[in-house]
């Protein structure tokens, strides 16, 4: 069975609340004439806030990727 679809301009955000933004190289599959999202697509996370608490101050520590633990196939 088939899940949800994303398209470019779907919200996605990591478990921080930074925002995920999809760059698509799809030029050929369209939802309501958006791009649709591939798993190969790049997906760049901007502003995650999460920072490690180290002695009496913190790392910032943000969100760098998006890891897919399963995606749609065609069939």
């Amino acid at each position: 069975m088939a899940g949800g679809v994303l398209t470019i301009t779907s919200t996605l955000m990591c478990p921080h609340g930074g925002s995920v933004q999809i760059i698509s190289a799809n030029t050929r599959v369209r939802i309501a004439s958006t791009p649709a999202a591939l798993a190969t697509d790049q997906f760049l996370i901007v502003g995650c806030p999460f920072q490690i608490p180290v002695g009496v101050g913190t790392i910032p520590s943000p969100c760098l990727t998006v890891q897919w633990l399963a995606s749609d196939l065609r069939s």
